[in-house]
């Protein structure tokens, strides 16, 4: 998978001055996007977008830091620094941070294909300071549930609910397919690449007796393929942006995206008191700091999935 850098020769050297003529960061960049096409591709272009950045990198002079055809071993923890500087001062600390996990984990992938390689100067640079002024917008279930009510497509409809009631992400619904909800036992399927190896997996939740309505009237009857198309297409979504926030802003609320009914999801359970390992259990979360992220505090797994049924009843009660 070519990453479209502009090839460049570092100043006055050439690959036979090297140790390992073969390998060049250029090399090492090409090598380990080619395994991350096992990735989501939002996943691969932030990972492309790194290694530009990475090459665009100057000092304080304005010269560039590292060109594609220099050895690996030229990046020292001095030159790992400058870069990230580099890059902080252009972009701030949370593009930072994250070009930095990136880097990471990118020379560590590369220690295990290339044994001699054995510290990464990437995680010797420390983390930087990335302020949050504006905190991740989590809307009042009225709010959720009046645009709910507004919507007049049945697609739009069953798609924000089944957002709600399983906590998916977006990736998540635009890989579900009939196939992966059984209506005998109320169970719905949802695939994701969010854990440590990087691979598709699908866990199981229970379907509340409101979702198994919704989806048996969207599928009508529908025995196989994607359970969410594009009208343009015919085909699954692979992308659908600002259609939830456009709703919100019709419906009269404070717009909010597929995240935020993710967190509402989670901090509805929470506000029903559902014990925190069940909430990670539904938001199908690795370690649990993670979930205590997305509720405010801190059963079995299909009574905690009920709590969210009775959300509706709730918010239009406190309207």
């Amino acid at each position: 998978m070519a990453i479209a850098l502009e090839q460049q020769s570092s100043a006055g050297l050439t690959s036979t001055d090297f140790f390992k003529p073969e390998a060049t960061l250029f090399g090492w960049s090409e090598e380990y996007l080619d395994h991350c096409v096992r990735f989501a591709q939002k996943t691969q272009d932030e990972k492309v977008v790194c290694f530009r950045r990475m090459f665009k990198a100057t000092d304080a002079n304005g010269k560039k830091l590292l060109y594609p055809d220099m050895p690996p071993r030229s990046i020292s923890v001095g030159v790992a620094l400058k870069v990230m500087d580099s890059i902080f001062a252009k972009h701030g600390g949370g593009v930072a941070n994250k070009i930095r996990k990136n880097l990471v984990a990118w020379w560590n992938y590369q220690m295990k294909i290339h044994q001699e390689y054995t510290t990464n100067p990437w995680v010797k640079v420390a983390k930087f300071p990335a302020d949050q002024t504006v905190p991740p917008y989590t809307p009042p279930e009225k709010d959720f549930w009046k645009v709910v009510d507004s919507l007049t497509d049945p697609q739009d409809k069953a798609m924000i609910l089944t957002y709600f009631y399983t906590a998916a992400r977006r990736s998540e619904l635009f890989r579900l397919d009939v196939e992966h909800i059984d209506f005998n036992r109320s169970t719905i399927t949802l695939f994701s690449r969010k854990n440590r190896q990087g691979q598709l997996v699908g866990k199981t939740l229970p379907m509340v007796a409101t979702l198994r309505e919704v989806l048996s009237e969207h599928l009508a009857g529908k025995t196989s393929g994607p359970v969410f198309v594009s009208e343009q297409t015919g085909e699954r979504f692979v992308v659908r942006q600002y259609w939830i926030r456009k709703a919100s802003e019709k419906a009269g609320v404070k717009p909010f995206g597929y995240h935020g009914i993710r967190r509402l999801a989670a901090s509805v359970l929470a506000d029903r008191n559902v014990p925190m390992v069940s909430i990670q259990h539904v938001l199908r979360h690795e370690n649990l700091a993670t979930t205590e992220r997305y509720v405010r505090g801190l059963a079995d797994l299909g009574g905690s999935m009920s709590k969210l049924e009775g959300s509706y009843a709730y918010a239009t009660k406190i309207q």
